[in-house]
């Protein structure tokens, strides 16, 4: 009875890290000309967040959720790399 319990359990738990790998957010480059004000409130609408902006060059470091990645592409002024 023991090792059925035991592979009960595991079948749970892939379900359950398969499920929230799906949903994962992913982190990407957005090349952008300065000001980025425009285009982080489009990444925060998005449910994202910007983790680094660049000083030297233009572009932002941005955290987006995988469901939102297609829409921040659409986002003319930003590209993804």
């Amino acid at each position: 009875m023991p090792r059925v319990l035991w592979r009960c359990a595991l079948v749970i738990v892939i379900s359950l890290v398969g499920s929230t790998l799906a949903f994962a957010d992913q982190q990407v480059l957005v090349k952008t000309k300065k000001p980025y004000g425009a285009v982080k409130e489009r990444i925060t609408q998005l449910g994202g967040s910007v983790s680094y902006e660049f000083q030297n060059a233009d572009g932002l470091v941005v955290t987006i959720p995988d469901n939102q990645v297609n829409a921040l592409k659409a986002v003319r002024e930003a590209r993804k790399h």
